[in-house]
């Protein structure tokens, strides 16, 4: 049975009051034994017992682990006994200096009690040792003033100034150096924000005769954004420090204090950001130790002791936390207050609120402390002292005592260390009491908007007074409106300066506003007259500008077509100014005519001119070309290719004799071996802008002039060729000067290659030679199909050689055995062929000729080159080709003595044959053509504008159509001559795999998904195939007329599915198209009737809202609009074109192909109302096919034997003009073509 308590003492007063609650919680909890409350308090009972006798107050751990075990409300016990325990222990009253600074910074008078931040005084006396300039940067409440002013400036041995900066920065600057200067406050501060560098001169002016620097440490920097409202002052005392800090002949070193949140302020400054840099300390919070260090030390110094329980709580408490220190330093100041004797103890510091409650308890507590009056003096004088953050935390504001000139109060917070008191200025003393008390915290938000209508009332105030009350300077318009509105609120309190401001204001609105009535009335009586004359000349003003647009529109209408003429025949002349000429016609007068001009702008490759050369030579290696000029001089010239549209010239080759016959570039393009004269010469070019001769090779006994050069693909050996001579050889690693090897024995050499390092070839004029460099006297001899040879080209596989015949021939031979070569192929131009070069990997072969014209060929099967395009533009024959930036750019060389880098990437990939029809995956990239021939090739076009090789698919028989995955994975076929299906998978497009074929298919297309594809037969039966398994998902069938469902009735001429796969359009031969839900594959189901029966169609697709578009057999391209229940009167089918052929459709747009060649692009994103955006003309005539490649915006047509890739985008149309057209249109050349317009260049 529970034992009775002992009853408590009438006289306990509040103790007893509070051991009582204490024992009714007890019996709320069902009167527990001591012995059972101690198990779940880990206290004793007698101390449980004793916590609830009303003897003496409990300790907070005790009494927070009576309540636990209690069940009770642990916080509120907590609040109740921070309550008695001020009630019970009140603070002692001061005697003596505490050893604490409480809120307050400490100052350099109070060094003997700073303790904790030895390290970082230090790190920062060092710093400003080696620096003039030094930034001290951390978190409001990190003590940076503190080690500023009783750390830094304490320890310093040099005269320092320190100060805040305020509202008004370079007046406290001016203030604090006259104290220092003996000069006055005034002057300086006029001579300064006039001439901030004077700062300067007056330190050193003081400071002669004395070998120490000045030490100005500017505390609490912020303050110049947040309380200095004038950019102008801001400017002035920033330039006033930095160039005091850093003249050369500086006697200052400047010290900022600066809040961490406002670095980004500092970086507005470029002159602070380069003093700043690698001059800043970061000050952060204490550790263990230096928290230890400074609170016991203090302590030890006044002869009093912090006992072990309250440091390591105190360190608890504190360590690692930012922005604490003002925290803890008030919290020991509160416990210092509660000593019990000479000993601060973990109860005092408990009673004071610890660190999170002690500042919020004594500003608290001294607040209801007061009257009401007195309260609401206070309040105004904490909302003064506030400066209100914009994108920052709130901050302190130092103000002047007539702003808060109430002495009682002051007296008051002050002697609770709340605020400080200067002589003429009142702060408060950390900002911690914004963030720790929460009624402030509240006042604040109360009105944040009116504390910053009062800030700027205060500010203005005090500028009118100080400009002697100049009216110029009162509130007018919307600032008048905004004080008067606070003015008016309940809690609106203003000194007697600001309510003569705000007063003085209104009069002056009020006379304003009378002057401005007596005017308006004027001005009513003229309105009268002035209305019927102003309505009289705005209409005649409306129909002249109408009159005038007019006129303009069809100005530019006609400015831009004549524009666009002559763009047209400078394509091939000025391929640069014809862009841009295009582009500016089309921003002239957008008309559709200059728009489809703007989309075929690259229709003809674009190629970039250099004038007056004869011969050229490419380093792939280093996108380096030489060219070689065409006047007597023959120097060549060096151009950087990394741009090709914009060649950069370098440094140039000079010094040949009669000029440079032939020259070639090491592998690694840093050496360059030129022919002329009677000389070689082998040129350092690793600096392309200064290249410079290392040897000057001549042979000892050949006196005739060399006439080519070429580089082993080691770099090791240069050969050098003769029109009479064999070729010699020169061994460039031999020291210290190249070395003649052994002779070669043959014929002539004038022109000479390396196969390998150990093969050279030469060519005579009538055969071609191969010597091993081991067997020089042994040469095999292979002859050209047309028996003469002039010159001899080299793939880099190193196997793949071709022979330049001097009628119109190019052989193409296998040297992989160079003792047995054998011929491939032959390519023809219709005249003589001048040169040839191989692509990359020997994939393509470039031939120039006499006709005018350089040629690509497709060497991917080398037994059976195909034309891939030809290039003309040239006025002469093609005398030298080359490849350059990475294969994407051919150089051509012309008698005419142009150089040409043409952008092979836009150029049109021709097939052996008409192209019939065209297949695209959506993902990967992967384009299959089916030629008239039924030949299927495969192209990777992943990237649409790179140079592409065409696969040929190895199929048995004739293609009749073709459709690709969207993955690109797999490929479906159907035989033309057997109507077989066949699936290849497609990873590798070179050499695809046949995994599975079956009978009956006439049409075929995949599902988006790519999970299943559909295959029409020719009896009219329709199966939906798995793409992994091709097992059949489902069929589909046409109901015959007598209604029997295994009745197949019609050929299945076409099939399109949805963008999302759930729709399936069937296209029948006898005009019937079908609609199929097939989201379920397994379980299609007949949504037909949905539209009328129609022609033959031999395309068709389904647009992004499910609309149908179809190709008749016809020509006829139909957008139908027509739903279930509605009627061809209700909404017609809209005929897009008459001369249609195929139709693809890609998100918005869809592509029609005609007969006539060109491609339309309509938007058919309203059916109501589809709009044409493009006409795409290419194909000469030819019936033309098109499909959407897989980024969605290039468009892939195929016409006759030309396939062709068009950006539909007109934006990306407009950039890609601008990045490549150069030089740029001139202001001379725009009022050429563009007459009296003011000069819009097209591009930037």
């Amino acid at each position: 049975m529970t034992r009775r308590e002992s009853p408590l003492r009438e006289d306990a007063g509040a103790l007893g009051e509070f051991a009582q609650q204490l024992r009714r919680l007890r019996e709320q909890a069902g009167s527990p034994t001591y012995r059972q409350l101690s198990r779940h308090a880990h206290y004793s009972a007698a101390a449980l017992s004793e916590a609830a006798n009303g003897r003496k107050l409990p300790s907070l751990a005790v009494t927070l682990a009576y309540v636990r075990a209690c069940g009770g409300d642990v916080a509120g016990w907590e609040a109740r006994w921070r309550e008695l325990a001020a009630a019970v222990n009140p603070p002692a009253e001061p005697s003596g200096t505490p050893p604490y600074a409480g809120l307050a910074a400490f100052q350099v008078d109070d060094a003997d009690r700073f303790f904790g931040r030895d390290r970082l005084v230090n790190e920062l006396t060092g710093l400003v040792a080696r620096r003039r300039f030094v930034g001290v940067f951390g978190a409001s409440g990190s003590g940076k003033s503190s080690v500023l002013r009783a750390g830094l400036v304490a320890r310093a041995r040099r005269p320092a100034v320190v100060f805040t900066p305020g509202a008004r920065p370079v007046e406290e600057l001016a203030v604090h150096l006259a104290a220092f200067t003996g000069k006055t406050a005034g002057a300086l501060a006029d001579e300064f924000a006039a001439y901030p560098e004077n700062l300067h001169l007056r330190v050193r002016q003081q400071l002669v005769g004395s070998d120490d620097d000045l030490l100005l440490v500017v505390d609490q920097f912020e303050e110049v954004f947040t309380l200095c409202r004038d950019t102008a002052r801001q400017h002035a005392f920033v330039a006033a420090l930095t160039g005091a800090a850093t003249t050369p002949t500086s006697r200052t070193r400047v010290v900022l204090g600066v809040r961490a949140d406002f670095l980004g302020h500092c970086g507005r400054y470029p002159e602070l950001v380069e003093a700043l840099r690698g001059g800043h300390v970061l000050v952060g919070p204490m550790d263990a130790d230096e928290l230890r260090e400074a609170i016991v030390e203090p302590a030890l110094a006044v002869g009093c002791k912090a006992e072990t329980a309250l440091v390591t709580r105190l360190v608890a408490d504190a360590v690692g936390r930012p922005a604490v220190l003002p925290l803890v330093s008030h919290a020991l100041l509160e416990t210092w207050r509660r000593r019990r004797g000479v000993a601060l103890t973990l109860a005092g510091y408990q009673e004071a609120g610890g660190v999170e409650h002690s500042i919020a308890r004594s500003a608290e507590a001294v607040y209801l402390g007061m009257g009401d009056r007195q309260r609401a003096v206070a309040k105004e004088v904490f909302l003064r002292l506030i400066a209100v953050g914009e994108g920052t935390e709130d901050t302190k504001r130092r103000v002047a005592r007539d702003e808060v000139d109430h002495p009682e109060v002051l007296a008051v917070l002050a002697d609770a260390r709340l605020v400080v008191l200067d002589r003429d200025t009142v702060e408060l003393a950390h900002e911690a009491l914004i963030h720790r008390w929460p009624r402030l915290r509240d006042w604040i938000a109360e009105d944040r908007a009116g504390l910053r209508v009062q800030r700027l009332l205060t500010e203005a105030a005090r500028m009118w007074e100080s400009l002697d009350r100049d009216p110029g300077s009162l509130y007018r318009g919307t600032r008048l409106a905004l004080a008067r509105e606070w003015a008016a609120g309940a809690g609106a309190r203003m000194t007697p300066a600001e309510v003569r401001f705000l007063d003085a204001s209104i009069r002056a609105e009020a006379a304003v506003t009378a002057t401005e009535f007596r005017r308006t009335r004027r001005l009513r009586q003229l309105i009268g007259v002035m209305g019927v004359l102003l309505l009289l000349a705005s209409v005649s003003t409306f129909l002249a500008f109408q009159a005038e647009r007019r006129a303009n529109e069809q100005r530019n209408i006609a400015v831009a077509r004549k524009v666009l003429n002559e763009a047209a025949t400078l394509r091939e002349t000025h391929p640069a100014l014809a862009l841009q000429l295009t582009l500016a016609a089309h921003r002239l007068a957008p008309l559709d005519e200059t728009r489809d001009a703007l989309f075929d702008s690259f229709a003809t490759p674009y190629a970039t001119r250099i004038e007056g050369v004869r011969n050229i030579e490419v380093s792939l290696a280093r996108s380096l070309m030489a060219a070689v000029d065409a006047d007597v001089r023959g120097d060549a010239r060096l151009y950087d290719l990394s741009d090709p549209r914009r060649p950069a010239r370098r440094g140039a080759l000079t010094g040949h004799v009669g000029g440079v016959d032939d020259l070639a570039f090491s592998p690694d393009g840093r050496t360059i071996a030129t022919a002329g004269g009677y000389f070689v010469r082998v040129w350092d070019a690793a600096d392309a802008e200064r290249p410079a001769v290392v040897h000057k090779l001549t042979h000892p006994t050949i006196t005739d002039n060399p006439v080519s050069v070429t580089f082993s693909p080691s770099g090791r050996y240069l050969a050098v060729g003769y029109q009479d001579h064999p070729p010699v050889l020169w061994d460039l690693a031999a020291a210290p000067q190249p070395v003649l090897t052994a002779p070669f024995t043959g014929g002539r050499s004038r022109a000479v290659a390396f196969l390998t390092d150990d093969v050279l070839l030469a060519a005579d004029g009538t055969h071609a030679r191969a010597w091993r460099l081991a067997e020089r006297d042994a040469p095999v001899e292979f002859t050209p199909s047309g028996g003469r040879v002039h010159t001899i080209a080299v793939s880099d596989d190193r196997r793949t050689v071709a022979t330049v015949d001097a009628e119109r021939a190019v052989d193409v031979w296998d040297l992989t055995d160079p003792g047995r070569p054998v011929r491939l192929a032959t390519v023809e131009h219709t005249d003589a062929v001048m040169s040839a070069a191989f692509g990359a990997g020997g994939r393509t072969l470039i031939t120039g000729g006499a006709d005018r014209t350089a040629k690509l060929w497709d060497l991917a099967d080398r037994n059976a080159p195909v034309a891939l395009s030809t290039l003309n533009g040239h006025l002469g024959g093609v005398m030298a080709v080359a490849f350059a930036g990475d294969g994407r750019v051919v150089a051509t060389v012309g008698t005419d003595g142009i150089a040409r880098l043409v952008d092979v990437t836009d150029l049109p990939l021709t097939q052996p044959t008409k192209v019939r029809s065209t297949a695209v995956s959506s993902d990967r990239g992967i384009m299959a053509t089916v030629d008239v021939e039924g030949v299927l090739r495969l192209l990777d076009i992943s990237e649409p504008r790179v140079p592409r090789t065409a696969w040929p698919l190895r199929h048995p028989g004739r293609v009749r159509t073709a459709a690709l995955s969207p993955d690109g994975e797999h490929l479906v076929t159907v035989g033309e001559d057997d109507s077989v299906v066949r699936v290849w998978r497609t990873t590798n497009p070179a050499a695809p795999d046949l995994v599975g074929e079956f009978p009956d298919g006439w049409s075929v297309a995949f599902a988006p998904t790519g999970a299943f594809f559909a295959v029409g037969g020719a009896t009219g039966g329709i199966h939906l195939r798995d793409t992994t398994t091709l097992e059949v998902l489902a069929t589909l069938r046409e109901p015959g007329a007598t209604g029997n469902p295994q009745v197949f009735t019609s050929p299945v001429g076409a099939l399109a599915f949805r963008h999302d796969g759930a729709r399936l359009a069937v296209a029948r031969w006898n005009g019937r198209v079908e609609e199929w839900d097939v989201s379920d594959p397994a379980r299609p189901v007949d949504r037909s009737g949905l539209y009328p029966p129609s022609v033959q169609v031999a395309s068709l697709a389904i647009g992004p809202a499910g609309e149908l578009l179809t190709v008749e057999e016809q020509g006829g391209a139909v957008l139908w609009r027509q739903r279930a229940g509605a009627s061809d009167a209700e909404m017609p089918p809209v005929r897009l074109v008459t001369d249609a052929r195929s139709v693809a459709v890609s998100g918005r747009y869809a592509a029609v192909a005609g007969a006539d060649g060109k491609v339309r692009l309509f938007d058919v994103s309203d059916a109501v109302a589809p709009r044409e955006r493009a006409v795409f003309s290419g194909h000469a005539g030819e019936s033309a096919t098109a499909a959407f490649a897989a980024d969605g915006h290039t468009l892939v047509s195929a016409g006759g034997s030309v396939v062709r890739f068009w950006e539909t985008d007109a934006d990306r149309v407009e950039a890609r003009i601008c990045a490549t057209a150069y030089p740029r249109l001139t202001a001379e050349a725009w009022r050429h073509y563009f007459q009296d317009l003011p000069f819009t260049p097209p591009c930037p």
